[in-house]
């Protein structure tokens, strides 16, 4: 016969746990929660998106991203939607194969769809 468990299932968790999972939880919020309005580099985009520097310039020609508004005088530097833009087109490249035209138009369409609620919304 086994022995009774030391802790019932609803007692809460040792602390060294609860501190171990608020410390996994607080690294979560910083990569899922970045400053309000935060502007990156083209470096820190590539890097938390996932693809080179290269690839970001190559996007920005092809008019699927654009740096930040009111940031384009200081260089290249972008904000949160454009971080989730790009990871976005990599997900359509890698995952449906798409071409970059079919990117953009995909884009669009999406961005078209996302006012259309919005207004809606607003409607009430």
């Amino acid at each position: 016969m086994m022995p009774p468990p030391d802790n019932h299932p609803s007692d809460p968790p040792p602390d060294r746990a609860a501190g171990a999972d608020a410390r996994r939880q607080d690294e979560r919020r910083d990569v899922v929660e970045p400053e309000a309005e935060a502007a990156y580099s083209i470096d820190v985009v590539a890097r938390v998106s996932g693809v080179s520097t290269e690839t970001i310039l190559h996007f920005h020609e092809h008019g699927l991203i654009a740096p930040a508004v009111g940031e384009a005088a200081r260089g290249e530097c972008f904000d949160d939607e454009t971080v989730h833009r790009v990871r976005r087109i990599e997900y359509l490249r890698s995952c449906y194969g798409m071409q970059l035209a079919a990117i953009k138009l995909t884009l669009d369409l999406m961005d078209e769809l996302e006012q259309l609620r919005a207004e809606l919304r607003a409607r009430g």
